[in-house]
C-alpha cells in the first residue's frame, strides 16, 4: 500500500474508576464485541508493539467496541469488564482488525471523554486540553515511527535533526 502505519484517534467512555475523564489512552488490545470485528476474527485485535511503545505516558488499556453511542447498558459494561475491557469506543477493534488484514502497522490512541460508572460524567465539557494532549501523543508516534523508518532505510529524518 505504501503506507508505513496508520493512527486511529478519538475518545472513549471509561467504565474503570481508575481512568477518569481526560486520561490519555493507547488501546493495547481490542475485544471483538461488535459485528464488524467478528467478520475479521475472534479477536482480541492488537496494535503494532513498536508504535505502542512510543507512548509510555498514556494508560495502555483494553477496549470493547460498541455499535452505537449511548447504548452501553450496565449489563454490557459488566460483560465487557469481565472480559477485561476498561473502555468502550466505536472503532478500536475494527480499526485494528482491518489494519491487520491489510498488513498495516496500527495504533489507536485518544482520551477518556466520559465516565460511565459512579457519578456519570458526560462528554459535554470543554475537551480542548484532552484533544491537545491526544494530538501531541499522535505527533510523538509519527516522529518516533519516522525516525525508526529512516534508520531502517538509511535516510535521515526530514525534520533536519540529522544536521544538528
Amino acid at each position: 500500500m505504501g503506507v508505513p502505519f496508520v493512527i486511529g484517534y478519538g475518545s472513549a467512555g471509561s467504565f474503570d474508576a481508575s481512568l477518569p475523564q481526560g486520561t490519555q489512552l493507547v488501546v493495547r488490545s481490542a475485544l471483538a464485541t461488535d459485528g464488524t470485528s467478528k467478520q475479521y476474527g475472534v479477536g482480541p485485535f492488537k496494535p503494532d508493539q513498536g508504535l505502542q511503545g512510543l507512548v509510555p505516558s498514556a494508560s495502555h488499556v483494553t477496549a470493547a467496541t460498541a455499535h452505537a453511542v449511548y447504548r452501553e447498558t450496565p449489563e454490557l459494561l459488566d460483560r465487557w469488564g469481565n472480559a477485561g475491557a476498561q473502555i468502550v469506543n466505536m472503532e478500536a477493534a475494527p480499526f485494528y482488525a482491518a489494519a491487520s488484514t491489510c498488513g498495516l502497522r496500527a495504533l489507536w490512541l485518544g482520551h477518556v471523554s466520559d465516565v460511565l460508572v459512579g457519578d456519570w460524567k458526560d462528554w459535554h465539557v470543554d475537551r480542548r486540553d484532552m484533544n491537545d494532549a491526544s494530538t501531541k501523543n499522535c505527533l510523538v508516534v509519527i516522529r518516533g515511527a519516522e525516525t525508526a523508518l529512516s534508520s531502517l532505510h538509511g535516510v535521515p529524518p526530514e525534520d533536519g535533526s540529522h544536521e544538528r
